[in-house]
């Protein structure tokens, strides 16, 4: 359901945007998606069931840690990243998250 709600916000973004702000929009979408498969992936290596409030929390600090720690040029390859990390077996994961 929230993958269907992000693509929906995704395309009223879209619609109602300029090419600029839409790719924007885009890119947030794309680390919005990153960091709900990365935050499900620490809870699956962890064997944890988060609540629903864990869950956001953990996407909203993945979120503002991409916000604040990369900057616009480098947050495209972080999410990248995560994504590349979200891929692997439990015991890579970790150690691929460790950005340089």
């Amino acid at each position: 359901m929230r993958h269907l709600n992000i693509a929906l916000t995704a395309a009223a973004l879209f619609t109602l945007t300029a090419c600029g702000a839409a790719e924007e929009a885009v890119e947030d979408l794309q680390a919005a998606e990153a960091c709900d498969d990365y935050c499900d992936k620490v809870a699956d290596c962890n064997d944890e069931t988060p609540s629903s409030e864990e869950d956001a929390r953990c996407e909203d600090r993945c979120m503002d840690d991409l916000r604040d720690n990369c900057g616009e040029d480098d947050r495209p390859a972080a999410v990248e990243k995560i994504n590349e990390c979200v891929e692997m077996s439990c015991g890579e994961f970790a150690a691929c998250m460790v950005f340089e």
